[in-house]
This record gives C-alpha cells, sequence and structure tokens, in this order.
C-alpha cells in the first residue's frame, strides 16, 4: 500500500500556494507515494490543479467538529498528516482517526497530539513560508534543500474562456495586458488606489500597446473603481466575479500583475508570470517570509521598518514593471 500524506493548510489562498512545495518534495523523495491537501473549500479549485497533489479534501471553515472528521479521515487512509497551519479541532481529528504519524509545531497548547513536533517559531519570520513547511518533513528524515516551484496545469477550456473574457473587454487579446489588483482582503497593509491609479495613468503613457485590467472582489469594486479614472479604453474593470481557476486563467495571460501582498500575486507568480509586489516593511509581513515562489519579480516596500507604504513611490513601480516587461529584472 502507498504511503498516504495529508498536508492541511486551511488557510487563505496565497498561504496554501505556498504549501505547495511540500507537494513537490514528497514526490520527490517518495514518487509512489499519494499526497492530499486538506484545504478550505473556497482555495481547492486551484488546489486541484496542482500537478503534484492527487487529491484534496475541503473544509467549510478553518477548523472542523473533531470526531465528525475523524470519521471522513479513516476513510482516505493517511499514514502522515503534516500540519503546516495546526488548528486545534483538525489536530485532534487526526488523532482520533489513529494517524501514525502526526507533525505540527511544538508551541501550541495542543502540540501533544502531535507524535513530532517542529521547534521553530515562524512569528519571528526569518525564513521563507515555504521553506517553514519544508522543516516539517526534516522531522521525519526528509531533507529538500531547494524550494521546488509548484506546478498549476490550467484546463485549455478554461483557457479558452478566460481569452474569450479578455478579448470582451478590449476587442481582441491585448499586444500587452498588465493586471492590477488594488486590495488585499485584509491579508496586509495595502498600497493606496490612488498609488495604483497613478500607475496605471503613466503606463498607459508611456505604453502604446499596453492595455490594463483592473481586478478584485466583490467588496473591493468602490476600491478597483478608484483606479480607473475617465473612460480609457484601455484602462477596464473586470467586474464579473470569477470562479477561482477561471480567474487564475485570466492572470495567466496577462504580461505583468502588479498587486499588494494578496493571492493572485502568489497564483500569477506561480503560473510564471512577471509581478510587482508592494509590501509592508514589517516583520510579520515582510517578503523574506512572504515572496512569491517564481522568479519573475520585483518586490517593493518602504524604506525603513513601520513607513507607511505611500512612501513607496509611483516612479520605484514604473521602473520596476518596464525591467520586468523588457527582460532586465528576474528576481
Amino acid at each position: 500500500m502507498n504511503e498516504r500524506y495529508c498536508v492541511f493548510r486551511t488557510d487563505a489562498i496565497g498561504d496554501t500556494l505556498l504549501t505547495l512545495p511540500l507537494a513537490a518534495a514528497l514526490k520527490e523523495h517518495q514518487p509512489s507515494a499519494d499526497v492530499v491537501f486538506c484545504v478550505r473549500r473556497y482555495t481547492s479549485p486551484l488546489i486541484r490543479l496542482a500537478s503534484h497533489v492527487d487529491e484534496v479534501i475541503e473544509i467549510d471553515d478553518r477548523d472542523v467538529q473533531p470526531f465528525a472528521f475523524a470519521k471522513r479521515l479513516r476513510a482516505h487512509g493517511i499514514s502522515t498528516a503534516v500540519f503546516a497551519y495546526p488548528r486545534p479541532g483538525l489536530a485532534f481529528a487526526s488523532k482520533l482517526a489513529g494517524i501514525p504519524v502526526r507533525i505540527g509545531t511544538a508551541y501550541r497548547w495542543y502540540s501533544p497530539m502531535f507524535t513530532h513536533k517542529r521547534k521553530e517559531h515562524r512569528k519571528d519570520a526569518t525564513l521563507h513560508e515555504a521553506r517553514y513547511n519544508l522543516n516539517l518533513l526534516e522531522e521525519t528524515g526528509i531533507v529538500t534543500e531547494q524550494i521546488p516551484i509548484p506546478e498549476i496545469i490550467l484546463p485549455p477550456d478554461v483557457v479558452k474562456e478566460a481569452k474569450s473574457m479578455i478579448s470582451g473587454l478590449f476587442g481582441e487579446i491585448p499586444p500587452e495586458l498588465i493586471i492590477v489588483h488594488p486590495g488585499s482582503g485584509g491579508s496586509a497593509r495595502d498600497w493606496s488606489p490612488e498609488s495604483f491609479a497613478d500607475l496605471a495613468q503613466k503606463l498607459l503613457s508611456e505604453r502604446s500597446d499596453c492595455c490594463i485590467m483592473v481586478t478584485g472582489s466583490i467588496s473591493e469594486r468602490d476600491t478597483m473603481r478608484s483606479v480607473v479614472r475617465g473612460g480609457e479604453d484601455r484602462l477596464r474593470l473586470l467586474e464579473k466575479e470569477c470562479p477561482l481557476e477561471l480567474f487564475a486563467a485570466i492572470l495567466a495571460q496577462a504580461n505583468l500583475v502588479a498587486a499588494n501582498s494578496t493571492g493572485p500575486l502568489h497564483i500569477a507568480s506561480i503560473l510564471g508570470v512577471s509581478v510587482v509586489g508592494f509590501y509592508p516593511n514589517e516583520a510579520v509581513m515582510h517578503p523574506r517570509r512572504w515572496a512569491p515562489l517564481g522568479q519573475k519579480k520585483a518586490l517593493l516596500m518602504p524604506g525603513r521598518a513601520g513607513a507607511g507604504m505611500d512612501t513607496v513611490s509611483v516612479e520605484s513601480a514604473i521602473k520596476a514593471v518596464n525591467r520586468l516587461l523588457e527582460g532586465t529584472l528576474s528576481s
């Protein structure tokens, strides 16, 4: 019987994507193993498209009722549980389910439920989140030197629909498409909508082939609209609420994505799109821990710790965008 690993990561999409290197590392260590991811329902469509993930368990919230969930876990025949985002109900359920190896942090009140405990404080933010995740495997002797880049495979029919939506907005597929995502759902401190608006206007004036799409959730519509000034044909809002896999396919069509430290930045980067990210200069939100995994990126933040996001200039963002689009900046 194949070894069956279950990786638990039940928070936001960006966090979950930074956990996907675990799947690649497990497959490299043991190609015949099955890798299961336990994730929140809203992130599952994208995680199902990850090439190293064999199965997905969905839950509706970050935690569960342990006794009921233990029954579900037993049905999956899991031999090793890896808690990249530990939650007490999930930890208790894994113990109730009789999963023999349970790897988690050593510093929670429910840590006695884990058979293998990692003594590492993530709040120190001295390592990348993906490295913290991979370090959990060291408790069972699996050591990964480099952080593997996950692979997301988008279905051809979804890519076709994404291209159709883009051409519907602009009349055709633009020669150069830049996507601006000005919100973050509260996951970080944001570069202001006014700064994104200035960035968009300057890009349109400087790059004649450029078209810009502004994206966001329904709750971010006001923020999105504040980025669009006037009736510029080359600057459009993506008003339609898209399923996650369709939104990922839209991001994949872009030449560059500019966004705050949030899920779309990570999605685009994993898909190989150039990204410009705006980060606070604060330990818990620093790019040292939360940088996207792709190679083509420029990460901008205030010059000193604690300084406001408005100290990141539009001019610095313009330079980063131009250097990435012209291929002179790769990491």
